[in-house]
């Protein structure tokens, strides 16, 4: 596999050792992720840990995930009240005529 990012950071620092020792823990890291989140790597776990490595950057994906289950609740909330608005108004006219 030839990254630039990936040659570049081997070359940098001459840590080959501990390059593996992080990737191998981003990797048992990542495949802990539940599927949904794993579904949407571009790449390969493999190569998505190793760039993560080379750039230093560990996104959190579990907080990512979370905060897009928190925005679903909230627009699904918003929806129910927005239906329960129409009911209410529904039986207003029932009960008005």
């Amino acid at each position: 596999m030839i990254n630039p990012e990936i040659e570049k950071f081997l070359q940098d620092s001459d840590m080959s050792y501990m390059f593996c020792l992080l990737a191998n823990k981003e990797i048992e890291r990542m495949n802990k992720l539940p599927q949904s989140i794993k579904d949407a790597f571009k790449k390969t776990i493999t190569e998505e840990a190793l760039e993560h490595i080379a750039k230093n950057y560990i996104p959190d994906y579990m907080f990512e995930s979370n905060e897009a289950m928190i925005k679903k609740r909230d627009e699904d909330i918003d929806m129910s009240k927005d239906d329960d608005d129409d009911d209410t108004e529904e039986l207003m006219g029932i009960i008005e005529d």
